[in-house]
């Protein structure tokens, strides 16, 4: 599992790289993908445990990238 920093870096990096950034997550993930989120130089999208299964698979259909945690929706 990737710390919160690992993910802060990555999320950094990514959107100073151009790239928009959506967190995704189920129910339950809400507040690590929060904290997460807060602590980046730019806020992402937050998406977690707002989204239908049809949704998901609609912002995971658009994305050039997908990078998952080792479990859950990935």
């Amino acid at each position: 599992r990737w710390t919160v920093d690992g993910w802060v870096g990555f999320i950094n990096d990514a959107m100073n790289r151009g790239y928009r950034v959506a967190m995704v997550g189920g129910p339950g993930e809400e507040g690590l993908v929060d904290s997460i989120a807060s602590r980046t130089e730019r806020r992402p999208l937050v998406l977690a445990g707002k989204t239908s299964l049809d949704q998901l698979v609609a912002v995971l259909a658009v994305a050039d990238l997908v990078v998952g945690g080792g479990k859950g929706t990935i």
